[in-house]
This record gives structure tokens, sequence and C-alpha cells, in this order.
């Protein structure tokens, strides 16, 4: 199952992934947050005892593929990829890497 969660910033979209998720895996300790965002997932430890998964940029596909995987390998249920949005438009993500390709943008 894919879920999105979209909006601006500040109304919840993390916290209430994290509420989600717990219905999901029913255990926080299968729960990981890749965090785009400096830690910003850790402002919700108070719920419970999820994990944790920091990625730096650049935000390449690879490195979204790579955090994944590596996640899926240790047991985690359930995935939030908080924020998917720094994959696209920060810093080595594809619009970026979109951009660098050679000819025109139409045919890339």
């Amino acid at each position: 199952m894919r879920i999105g969660l979209q909006g601006p910033s500040g109304p919840g979209k993390t916290y209430s992934a994290l509420l989600l998720a717990l219905g999901l895996s029913e255990k926080w300790e299968k729960i990981v947050v890749i965090d785009t965002e400096h830690y910003s997932s850790e402002l919700y430890s108070h719920l419970g005892k999820f994990n944790v998964l920091p990625v730096e940029a650049p935000f390449t596909v690879e490195k979204c593929i790579q955090a994944i995987s590596f996640c899926e390998s240790e047991g985690m249920e359930t995935i939030i990829i908080d924020s998917l949005s720094h994959f696209w438009e920060g810093s080595g993500g594809i619009l970026e890497q979109h951009a660098g390709m050679a000819g025109n943008s139409f045919t890339n």
C-alpha cells in the first residue's frame, strides 16, 4: 500500500503519517522514518520508539532506493519518507538531474 500525504508546512503530515503507520504495523519498532528534514521526525519521539534513518543531500533517486532497501532488509513493516519532495526538487533530486542532461528538456 502506498499512501501520500500532501500539504503546506506545519499541518501535521508527519504526525498523521506516524499514526497511520502505527495502525498498519501495530508496533513502533517496525516503523521507520526516512528523514530528509534534519531529524524533524524526532519531534514526535514521545509517541513511541520508531526508527529514524537520516538522509542528507544530494537527494538522488539511487539514495532513495538504497534507503528503502535498507529498511526492508532490517524488517521494517512501514516506511515513511519525510519528505519525498527532497528527492524531486532538492539538491541532487530528479529536477536537478534532469536539468543537467544533454539535449532539450522535452526529449529528456
